[in-house]
């Protein structure tokens, strides 16, 4: 693996991060570490990492998560298709 370094200094509290790679046919590796005051290199604790909130799925708010909340933006981009209504629905 080859090493790669850089610095940035953040406040104490949580940031936002995003690692990115691209590997073309296989046997490459990926580590992310941290060092700082106090703290010797090494890779980012799971512990401190956090996903973001999944975004409310529910688009049309009807309760119910399904394609129907999808329709309107699948018909944005395909205005021939007819989506059944929910009382077509079993």
């Amino acid at each position: 693996m080859q090493w790669r370094s850089g610095t940035k200094y953040l406040t104490a509290g949580l940031h936002d991060i995003m690692v990115t790679m691209f590997e073309w046919g296989g046997g490459q590796g990926l580590q992310v570490e941290v060092d700082g005051p106090g703290i010797p290199r090494m890779p980012i604790p799971n512990e401190v990492l956090f996903l973001p909130d999944a975004p409310d799925a529910d688009l049309n708010g009807d309760g119910i998560v399904n394609f129907l909340d999808y329709a309107d933006i699948l018909n944005s981009y395909v205005d021939t298709v007819l989506w059944p209504s929910g009382e077509d629905l079993l």
